[in-house]
């Protein structure tokens, strides 16, 4: 025969001032670890600030336009501007509330010559092109970084972004100058983000080859340092409508279905950062506040059984009871 004591009496109370602290501190370090990653951008206001963006649609069939970043509504964008023959006549307008269109003085017959073999057709197929040349028969749209704020804020160079395409058809662009072979730009086709840099105070003439009629949608973007050290990037989609009969109305009607506008200031070609990292962060940030929340929830239930047990009318003094226990 064995003996065995047990004892009875309340479980020791906690104090709820220090399961509060130990809560707080899970929640800051689980949040803390994980926003670390989260990268914010920052911008620098130039002197003097830009005049605001035109707010209104716009559907372009003639003229000349370009794409560079410019201070607007105290920050920085990736904007469109239409010139005009003086300089007051210029408007800066918003990609997104603009469509291009590319009717039948814009298509043409791939030659057969071996220089355009990295279009996405063969030679006599039917293409539709925004020629760079200013002044003919369709919109030509062009890059520069020639802002007043873009001279006197941004460090040395601006990297443009193709992120992603939607259309029935490849999307090919290409520069060629009088005396130089075509150069091939960016492909739909291929991998995205396609990158170009262009210093401050330069232009780029660019042609756009579109290889079947209908609506096609770019999102492009653009990003660039200043000379504060902060850094800046700007997302937009543009349209296009190409085809015997352009409806530039119909193409800034039709839904973009692409991926949603995000930073891709690391996603210059030989840049080893990942431009969807500042993604993963932020979901990692959100699912730690979820575990913190739900770590939370129950520390806070055991916490309040504990207060409960402990408001009970006072037990006689624990005392030893012996039983017997036979084997």
């Amino acid at each position: 025969m064995t003996q065995q004591h047990l004892t009875t009496g309340p479980p020791r109370g906690r104090s709820r001032g220090a399961v509060v602290t130990f809560l707080a501190a899970v929640l800051a370090l689980l949040v803390s670890s994980c926003g670390a990653g989260v990268q914010t951008e920052v911008t620098t206001a130039p002197t003097p600030e830009a005049e605001p963006a035109s707010d209104g649609y716009y559907i372009q069939d003639l003229g000349t336009s370009t794409l560079g970043p410019a201070f607007d509504r105290n920050a920085w964008r990736l904007l469109l501007h239409e010139t005009g023959e003086t300089e007051d006549a210029s408007t800066w307008r918003y990609p997104s509330r603009t469509a291009l269109e590319a009717g039948p003085e814009a298509e043409l017959r791939v030659p057969d010559n071996e220089l355009y073999s990295f279009l996405d057709a063969e030679p006599g197929d039917h293409v539709w092109v925004l020629s760079e040349t200013e002044g003919g028969d369709t919109p030509a749209l062009s890059f520069s970084v020639q802002s007043p704020e873009a001279h006197s804020s941004i460090d040395t160079a601006v990297t443009f972004l193709l992120t992603a395409v939607e259309g029935p058809g490849t999307l090919t662009t290409y520069t060629q100058s009088a005396e130089s072979d075509p150069e091939p730009l960016w492909d739909s086709r291929e991998a995205f983000p396609q990158s170009m840099g262009l210093e401050v105070g330069g232009e780029t003439s660019v042609n756009w080859v579109f290889t079947k009629p209908g609506v096609y949608h770019a999102q492009l973007a653009v990003r660039a340092e200043l000379l504060d050290g902060s850094e800046f990037s700007d997302t937009q989609v543009i349209s296009f409508s190409v085809g015997d009969n352009p409806n530039g109305e119909r193409a800034l009607r039709t839904q973009w279905d692409g991926p949603a506008a995000a930073s891709y200031f690391h996603a210059a070609e030989g840049d080893t950062a990942d431009p969807g990292r500042d993604w993963i962060d932020i979901t990692l940030l959100a699912s730690a506040i979820g575990l913190a929340l739900i770590l939370l929830t129950v520390l806070m239930t055991v916490t309040l059984r504990t207060l409960r047990r402990g408001r009970r009318p006072a037990q006689p003094p624990t005392e030893e009871r012996e039983y017997d226990h036979t084997i």
